[in-house]
């Protein structure tokens, strides 16, 4: 299974989501969440988003559009008309062929021609070069929008791949149980319910106690609540709830992580894998063989 989420870049809860087979691309989940979208709003995505229909179509919904260019397209040959340092006004020409996830009435909706502005974000690491790439997007008024803060919004859309981290690893959603697809998919959106009240709660906590959302952890905010579900369901009457949970809402904002930028960490797993051989086979199936080996 396939997912794609829409994630609130303040909170980092999951606003929506819509589901397909794994064989599906991603840009036709981006235009059936696109419905959730709301006039004025502004949505960030990575290259694969910097398409001109994903941009078009949001111009045509009256949404805002942050992303990173596509890799296809060449800055060089876009630098025509300057607004000011790293910044250009560039005018992007609609495709002659229709995507086929598009229906023929969204794609005579997508304007013939759009007006962007790119923006030049460089990203300075200590020990490194500095990263310099290319964001364009819709919002085109710079005294409103300089181009500093468009580069700070678009590198802020990487705190939402550490939420799905989360989602995936900490809450340990990489290996769902259930077997049949009604099933995995209840238990799909259980998780994203779960993942949800941690973020809702931890938002909560930053808002009374005066901290960023980001400082708070994540793991521990599950820890704390784990520990306070046990304590709320064995409370006497709902008075005592009442008070034990700001309680709860205190532990949360004291769970604390360290401001660390440009942290690297390994994607490797430090624990070794067992050298038995994979099950390929029911366990039954397993059985009835290992006996028949065993009484020749």
């Amino acid at each position: 299974m396939k997912f794609g989420a829409l994630c609130n870049l303040a909170s980092g809860t999951i606003e929506a989501i819509k589901h397909t087979n794994r064989m599906e691309r991603e840009l036709p989940l981006f235009f059936r969440l696109s419905g959730h979208f709301r006039p004025d709003d502004i949505w960030v995505g990575d290259a694969l988003y910097g398409a001109y229909v994903a941009i078009g179509h949001s111009v045509v919904m009256g949404v805002d559009a942050v992303a990173r260019l596509e890799g296809s397209r060449k800055p060089h040959l876009m630098k025509d008309h300057p607004l000011g340092p790293n910044e250009w006004l560039v005018t992007w020409t609609k495709p002659n062929a229709k995507p086929g996830y598009l229906n023929q009435r969204q794609w005579e909706a997508i304007p013939g021609t759009l007006k962007l502005r790119m923006v030049r974000v460089t990203l300075n690491r200590p020990g490194f070069k500095p990263l310099k790439f290319y964001v364009v997007t819709t919002l085109l008024d710079r005294r409103a929008y300089p181009g500093k803060w468009i580069g700070e919004m678009y590198l802020r859309r990487w705190r939402l791949e550490v939420g799905l981290r989360d989602l995936k690893t900490t809450m340990k959603m990489e290996m769902l149980r259930t077997k049949t697809p009604r099933m995995i998919y209840k238990e799909f959106l259980m998780f994203i319910i779960a993942h949800n009240m941690i973020r809702c709660l931890i938002t909560q906590a930053a808002a009374e106690h005066n901290q960023p959302v980001l400082s708070i952890s994540f793991k521990g905010a599950i820890d704390v609540v784990c520990l306070y579900a046990n304590v709320l369901m064995c409370a006497r009457s709902a008075k005592t709830r009442k008070k034990l949970f700001p309680e709860m809402i205190g532990a949360i904002a004291d769970q604390k992580v360290p401001f660390r930028p440009n942290r690297i960490e390994p994607r490797a797993v430090k624990r070794r894998p067992k050298t038995y051989p994979p099950l390929m086979a029911t366990r039954k199936q397993y059985r009835s063989q290992f006996r028949k080996q065993f009484l020749k």
